[in-house]
């Protein structure tokens, strides 16, 4: 006789055994596209160096240094930044009839859109605070800047007033041998020593301004090798590459952006948790679980959310770009200036032969006795006035160039020319 076949059972629990590794197997799948997809890459190794270059030549600006904390903060919390930072474990005991524990481990199933929004977000904090740090140091420099060269411009206007003062205490001495001689009436010398001591009084040199810096020199009345290229569009560029500022808004219109795809993340369903449960009882087999949560969004507050995060992000580009408008025109203003003072250097240099050729007529006049010490004033008035137009056009010429790194973080030694 012939013995039928019968297809083969499984055995007790085997099935469930199938379904819960099936499901095991879907969650693993789940959590492996989610890291792959919010995969955080290290935090970008050019912030060191753009730090260092920050930081070079203002060691212990505490405004600089506060920057540079926010900085260390911002990378930290993108540093933190993490597919799953917990598994919630909970535990229940019964006891009816018989002994029941229940394990149940909920498994946040994070959503791979969502967590690339959050990397974008958290590394946009990061490169706005560097920019913030570079924009600050940008600042400082600026400012030293012009310290330096409002006190180069102090010193040589310093000197050039010892030596109008020497001349104007001689020509009083000498005035005054005039009168004891009789060669000269008391009113008309006693006009001069006033007209003298008035002069000397009013154009004395106030207070030294505040040095925190090596002291620069002033642009020298010489020859260029090429005029400073002053295209708009050239200058346009410059400020958008290398301004700090432009750099800020960037960053944030960037950190908008990603608020508003964290937001769009949201806007479609996707699982909120798994549970993963085991329940023991005596004299009973233990039993296995899952309990899948679904996330699914109803109101308008995601999409209203997403339109708001897209207008500001907006109006940080057009931030930055009305700033690029303004600092280049100021930039092109203070090229003008400088342009103007390179390509004049003639005139100042012969203004300058003309002030020295000046004192040398008034040092013979005065030590030949071939004129009068109303007339070799005149001379050294005009030698004075001389000198002090040309340190004044030198000074306008340094403070633009203090005003071309405050709006470009480009120094005139390297600034393109012709």
């Amino acid at each position: 006789m012939r013995r039928r076949a019968y297809p083969r059972l499984p055995p007790r629990g085997a099935a469930r055994s199938g379904r819960r590794t099936r499901a095991l197997g879907l969650l693993l799948v789940w959590l492996s596209a989610s890291c792959a997809a919010g995969c955080a890459t290290p935090v970008n190794s050019a912030y060191e160096r753009r730090i260092a270059d920050s930081q070079r030549g203002l060691d212990g600006d505490l405004a600089v240094e506060a920057r540079r904390e926010e900085v260390e903060a911002a990378m930290a919390r993108e540093r933190g930044e993490s597919v799953l930072d917990a598994v919630q474990l909970r535990v229940r005991d019964e006891y009816e009839d018989h002994h029941r524990v229940r394990v149940t481990a909920r498994i946040p199933v994070p959503d791979p859109w969502e967590i690339r929004a959050r990397r974008e977000l958290r590394r946009a904090d990061t490169e706005t605070s560097v920019a913030r740090l570079e924009e600050t140091a940008l600042s400082r420099r600026a400012e030293l800047c012009f310290l330096s060269i409002e006190a180069a411009a102090y010193r040589e206007r310093t000197e050039i007033y010892k030596a109008y003062a020497r001349w104007q205490r001689t020509l009083q001495e000498w005035n005054k041998e005039l009168q004891r001689s009789g060669s000269q009436s008391e009113s008309a010398g006693m006009r001069f020593e006033l007209e003298s001591r008035i002069k000397l009084a009013t154009r004395m040199p106030g207070p030294a301004p505040e040095t925190r810096a090596p002291v620069r020199g002033l642009p020298p009345v010489e020859r260029w090798p090429g005029r400073v290229v002053r295209s708009p569009a050239l200058v346009r560029e410059i400020v958008r590459e290398h301004n700090p500022s432009v750099a800020v808004h960037e960053a944030i219109s960037e950190r908008y952006r990603a608020l508003s795809a964290r937001a769009e993340s949201r806007r479609r369903p996707w699982l909120d948790f798994v549970d993963l449960s085991t329940q023991f009882e005596s004299h009973r087999d233990t039993e296995f679980g899952t309990q899948i949560a679904l996330r699914v969004p109803l109101g308008a507050a995601t999409s209203a959310e997403v339109d708001r995060y897209r207008a500001l992000g907006r109006s940080q580009t057009r931030e930055g770009d009305a700033v690029v408008e303004e600092q280049m025109r100021r930039s092109l203003f203070a090229l003008r200036e400088l342009d103007h003072f390179e390509t004049n250097t003639d005139p100042w240099n012969e203004l300058l032969t003309l002030a020295r050729r000046a004192e040398a007529v008034a040092e013979q006049g005065w030590k030949e006795r071939l004129a009068r010490p109303s007339q070799i004033a005149t001379l050294i008035e005009q030698a004075y006035d001389a000198r002090n137009a040309v340190l004044d056009a030198r000074e306008r010429a340094g403070m633009a160039s203090c005003t071309l790194l405050a709006l470009t973080s480009i120094s005139l030694d390297v600034w393109p020319r012709e």
